[in-house]
């Protein structure tokens, strides 16, 4: 049951330090043919977080139940990776966060070749937390009913799938091996901030100028950009007026090279 919550903080050990109540499901566990886990974050202050659990059977009904589970996170990492998928989405979503401040919801698929669309129906509703139905706009982005905004990119091996009541987008790309006059072509006018982003990352420019493309993916007019370091480390922000896109590069266990990812959000 402890186990079952190591997925939301991916980037870190979770260990158990105390539990207000745990209603035990006795026979029930033994007798139903499946279980269904749902984990409830209560709160968190920094490295602590409070769960409540319940363990259902197909029915839908409560057989075990753990409420005020403390649990502390240790061994912290960078988060850069290697990353699978689908814990890549949690590490997102949770960083995302801090990085801004604000509740985006994000999911990760691995996206093989071939058509795209079921892949990206699949992480909108990942993201939504359960089945949706989506159309597709003529770019190709997801729509969904209701107030929530979901958008989504696919590169380097990757579906990737963000979801707010803000404005959100979202931009996914291969970091690629270039020269330094091959990126001042592919940027032109925003060339500068590239070395701007490599020095507030500390990293080369073949990923900073890559966390500058998808960026300006996700804010296409933009104009004067403002680059900051982030924590967690590994994140640098890149604002433009009110609207703010938070970068990320990892490496990928299933594809050797890295990828970077960014997310845009305007502020409420």
């Amino acid at each position: 049951m402890m186990h079952g919550n190591q997925v939301c903080v991916p980037d870190a050990t979770l260990l158990p330090e105390g539990i207000e109540r745990n209603v035990p499901a006795g026979a029930a566990m033994f007798d139903a043919d499946s279980l269904r886990f749902r984990a409830t974050e209560r709160s968190r202050d920094g490295d602590a977080y409070v769960y409540d659990i319940a363990l259902r059977d197909a029915a839908g009904a409560v057989v075990d139940r753990w409420e005020g589970l403390r649990l502390r996170a240790v061994r912290k990492r960078d988060g850069s990776g290697p990353w699978y998928p689908v814990l890549l989405g949690s590490y997102l979503e949770r960083a995302m966060h801090d990085v801004l401040g604000s509740a985006i919801a994000v999911a990760v698929e691995p996206a093989p070749a071939g058509p795209l669309q079921p892949i990206t129906t699949v992480a909108v509703g990942r993201a939504l937390g359960g089945p949706v139905m989506v159309r597709y706009s003529e770019d190709g982005q997801p729509r969904v009913p209701g107030k929530r905004t979901v958008s989504a990119s696919s590169a380097a091996g990757l579906a990737l799938c963000v979801a707010a009541t803000d404005p959100v987008g979202c931009a996914v790309a291969a970091v690629e091996s270039r020269t330094g006059q091959a990126w001042a072509d592919r940027l032109g006018e925003h060339a500068s901030v590239a070395h701007l982003v490599a020095e507030a990352a500390s990293e080369p420019l073949d990923a900073a100028a890559t966390r500058l493309q998808v960026a300006r993916q996700c804010l296409p007019d933009a104009g004067e950009w403002r680059v900051t370091a982030a924590e967690p480390i590994g994140w640098v922000v890149l604002g433009c007026g009110d609207r703010r896109v938070a970068t990320f590069c990892h490496s990928s266990v299933r594809r050797p090279r890295q990828g970077c990812r960014g997310r845009s959000q305007r502020r409420a």
